[in-house]
């Protein structure tokens, strides 16, 4: 399994990848571009070939047409007197003599006419005259058509492949198809005149089977009747093509079954038919696919070849990676060294001179780190013996308490107590503490100053009840009004006033520290996050720089002084919750 996930192999098969991706893209892009060319250029000649044998078969049935249009008398003509006068005669004697003179007249304008089967005059009261073998008149009268005719609602009707009665069975091949058009006397409908055309034009016209994969159908547009199908033809592919064929010219392609094709279509000149043309795209591209196989056996025989050929190179040049690969597994606590030498300047041995370079830095810090350890160790045996110097101080304070109760000095009671509660929470290893705390811290503090100060200030403390139980560094406040005490009040030679406010705003905790003595130097306003260069205003040096470590950008100070204002300085923290520091004392002990 190592060697599916070596160097190598990764290589190869992003090589390998590569060139099946360019291999697909590009025939996949000569594929398209080729089938289109092939569909492009079948869609050309299968089009040229309908409009051809569109062209012939107008020609062929445009003079038949012709002839039913003449009699049908529209344009009064004289020729046409014998054909109407057959029609309108009442006497047996005329009759006769018309229906002979009609006669000779069908037979000179059909005779020598290839196609023509028979043409029929018919009269409304049961006249018939005829050329050739036509249907009689009982089933004629019948139909839909010879109403539609007679009524005037059509003036041509062209019906599809028949035959000649439905009396008896008829081969396919003596059917025909018709072209029906009314006859007309001074504007009067007074006959049927029907001519009978042989199918067998359609076949010898549109029957292309020697055009392997080429089809041709006739349907009439108006009816979705189909004129002329080969022999051959599927019905069932007729059934989802047929109707969704457009009216005019044109082509497109579609699925008809599971096979996709190209479809041209154009509308006869003469008859409202619909010449279609379908070719298969696999009759079309079948020289392509041929092509395409050689293709593919080529693609294949180069990709071997190529694999073959990467892995050999990428085996050659991968060779100092492998040696320095091996020499990195067996790398140790015990053994920092690698056990192999590398010479040369490409990227490989620039990777060993940095890996070199790294184990002699790992052998110095881990040196270096066994020392600090020993330090350390040396260091808290100093500091569980110094443990017993607060315990000493607590005594002694504990003895002076008791020596001005009996002396009766209350004030020193007072001091003494206050220092120790100061103590006891200066040598507390918490790093954050209550508001609450804070607040007693400060307290006790000035409860202390008020001695040193006597009548020299008056302060208040106003904390929010909700800010109480938010934590803060430990004695974060008290250096700041050590400063107002020191720097600001005691400089001035009126009444003091300090003020601590402590409050919640916009999710912050804020610290305002005011007092009514001399202002800041300009430096320090000039620089609000003052913590460096020599200033006796160390508190602030020390709190800007614990804020620092502590909030980074999350917390701020701002300064405020000047002629007629209170001096001001303001923290501004993230408010901190008891279940916040408690988790964050649990990961730091984790």
């Amino acid at each position: 399994m190592k060697v599916f996930h070596s160097f190598t192999s990764k290589i190869l098969a992003i090589m390998l990848i590569l060139l099946l991706f360019f291999c697909a893209v590009n025939t996949f892009a000569w594929y398209r571009s080729f089938t289109r060319e092939a569909i492009e250029t079948a869609q050309t000649h299968l089009d040229s070939l309908i409009e051809t044998l569109n062209e012939t078969f107008d020609e062929n049935l445009r003079e038949i047409d012709y002839t039913t249009a003449f009699i049908s008398n529209k344009v009064h003509s004289s020729q046409n007197n014998c054909i109407v006068q057959f029609l309108t005669a009442q006497e047996a004697n005329v009759r006769f003599l018309s229906f002979q003179q009609a006669r000779n007249y069908l037979f000179n304008r059909c005779n020598f006419k290839a196609y023509i089967s028979g043409i029929s005059i018919y009269g409304f009261d049961g006249r018939v005259c005829t050329y050739g073998i036509t249907t009689p008149y009982d089933e004629v009268s019948q139909t839909e058509w010879f109403s539609q005719i007679q009524s005037g609602k059509e003036d041509v009707i062209y019906l599809a492949p028949h035959a000649y009665t439905s009396k008896r069975p008829s081969p396919h091949s003596s059917y025909v198809f018709s072209i029906v058009r009314p006859v007309f006397n001074n504007g009067t409908i007074i006959g049927v005149i029907k001519a009978d055309v042989k199918s067998s034009l359609l076949e010898t016209i549109f029957d292309i089977q020697e055009m392997q994969g080429y089809v041709l159908y006739v349907f009439d547009q108006d009816t979705g009747e189909a004129i002329y199908v080969p022999k051959k033809s599927d019905n069932l592919i007729l059934d989802h093509f047929q109707a969704s064929i457009p009216h005019g010219h044109g082509s497109y392609t579609d699925k008809i079954g599971d096979v996709d094709c190209l479809v041209v279509y154009t509308t006869s000149r003469t008859t409202p038919w619909q010449i279609v043309g379908v070719v298969s795209q696999n009759t079309v591209i079948s020289g392509f696919l041929q092509v395409r196989n050689r293709m593919l056996l080529l693609v294949t025989i180069c990709t071997v070849l190529f694999a073959a050929i990467a892995f050999v190179l990428s085996y050659y040049m991968t060779k100092d990676l492998r040696k320095l690969t091996k020499a990195v597994e067996k790398i140790s606590d015990e053994t920092l060294e690698l056990e192999v030498r590398i010479s040369k300047k490409d990227e490989v041995g620039k990777l060993y001179q940095r890996i070199s370079a790294m184990l002699v830095r790992l052998r110095t810090l881990i040196v270096n780190i066994r020392k600090a350890e020993e330090e350390k160790r040396t260091s808290e045996i100093s500091m569980l013996s110094m443990q017993i110097n607060p315990h000493f101080l607590y005594n002694t304070l504990h003895t002076i308490k008791v020596l001005s109760i009996m002396q009766g000095v209350e004030n020193i009671q007072t001091v003494t107590d206050a220092l120790s509660r100061m103590i006891h929470l200066n040598l507390d290893i918490r790093k954050l503490i209550s508001v609450a705390e804070e607040e007693n811290y400060l307290l006790d503090y000035l409860q202390i100053q008020k001695y040193r100060y006597a009548g020299k200030f008056s302060y208040r403390i106003s904390i929010e009840d909700e800010a109480k139980n938010r934590f803060v560094p430990k004695l974060l406040v008290q250096p700041i009004v050590e400063n107002a005490l020191q720097y600001g009040i005691a400089k001035s030679k009126k009444l003091g006033i300090l003020q601590v406010l402590i409050f919640l705003e916009q999710e912050k905790l804020h610290i305002l520290v005011r007092n009514s003595g001399p202002g800041f130097p300009p430096e320090l306003l000039n620089n609000q996050k003052y913590c460096g260069g020599i200033s006796k205003h160390i508190g602030l040096q020390n709190i800007t720089r614990r804020l620092q470590l502590l909030f980074g950008d999350e917390a701020d100070i701002r300064i405020l002084s000047g002629e007629q204002l209170l001096t001001s300085v303001e923290l501004i923290l993230p408010e901190l919750l008891e279940r916040e520091v408690n988790l964050d004392a649990n990961i730091n002990c984790g």
